[in-house]
């Protein structure tokens, strides 16, 4: 009986005594190499438990954002109804500056702003489009002078003279609310002067129309080379003006044109058409488009 009890007792005393030695080798398998358990993760700071900066306070992430028809130039729309048009990103409105060489059109200082000033006001969509190109530095934005927007036929020709008219601000300037029932194409333009201050610029997209030297100048060698401004389709016509800027860009090019002191409207868009026609890229341009939008004899 005394034996039995002691074997009895023996046993539990005997595997508490082999606990500690089984702790490392009695349980599941251990992967060699494996990285201790992470360990929780412990919530983050409360705002106000910052040392008083605010961590995320979304009632003030919007506090100043931009308000986007902030950098619309704050120019008298003409040809607007006041049924709805009063947007500044309205489809039918296209805006524009119009600029001189050395301010022949009136005497004007330069523009001493800001660049990033400048480009807001010349409107958010400006640097949207690929057909968006610059005046040259001596060029300078004209205030006081009248505007038409017209359209042309084939041939450059002016068939309707007088759509809408408007003249330029203080800065240069200018807005139109195209009327309905005329679309946004090659074949509609922006003019102004008469003579041999005349410029033009075909209207090919809503982002900036302005009128200068280079968009004459295009102008003119479409007419030029026999393109047909009403079948010219607005993507062709963007990548020339693209092509346009490449070419006369006074800010990249090893020959930029310069214009001397004195040089007339006339003169600046001679000198910036020759440029373009004497491009082997443009002319290449010109004999792809021919066969589909040469102008029918």
């Amino acid at each position: 009986m005394a034996r039995s009890l002691s074997r009895s007792l023996a046993l539990p005393l005997l595997a508490l005594l082999l606990l500690p030695a089984c702790a490392d080798s009695c349980g599941p398998p251990k992967l060699q190499g494996a990285a201790p358990l992470a360990p929780a993760p412990t919530a983050a700071p409360a705002a106000s438990d910052a040392g008083g900066a605010d961590f995320f306070d979304p009632n003030k992430v919007f506090d100043k954002a931009e308000n986007p028809e902030a950098g619309i130039r704050k120019v008298a729309c003409v040809g607007e109804t006041g049924d709805g048009d009063s947007k500044p990103f309205h489809p039918q409105k296209i805006r524009g500056t119009v600029w001189a060489p050395f301010g022949k059109y009136a005497l004007r200082a330069p523009d001493h702003r800001p660049d990033w000033q400048r480009w807001m006001e010349r409107g958010l969509d400006l640097v949207s489009s690929p057909a968006a190109a610059h005046p040259m530095a001596t060029e300078k934005a004209m205030a006081g002078v009248t505007v038409r927007l017209v359209r042309v036929d084939a041939h450059g020709e002016v068939i309707e003279p007088r759509i809408l008219e408007a003249v330029t601000d203080a800065d240069g300037h200018f807005c139109f609310r195209v009327p309905d029932g005329y679309k946004i194409k090659p074949d509609l333009a922006v003019m102004a002067g008469e003579g041999p201050t005349l410029m033009r610029r075909n209207v090919a997209s809503r982002s900036t129309n302005d009128i200068f030297s280079q968009p004459e100048a295009l102008f003119r060698a479409l007419v030029a080379e026999k393109i047909d401004l009403v079948k010219l389709p607005r993507e062709e016509f963007g990548n020339l003006y693209s092509m346009t800027d490449t070419v006369v860009d006074d800010r990249s090019r090893p020959d930029p044109i310069v214009l001397a002191p004195g040089t007339t409207i006339a003169q600046a868009c001679d000198v910036v058409q020759a440029r373009l026609q004497d491009n082997e890229r443009f002319r290449q341009k010109m004999a792809q488009l021919k066969p589909e939008y040469g102008v029918t004899p």
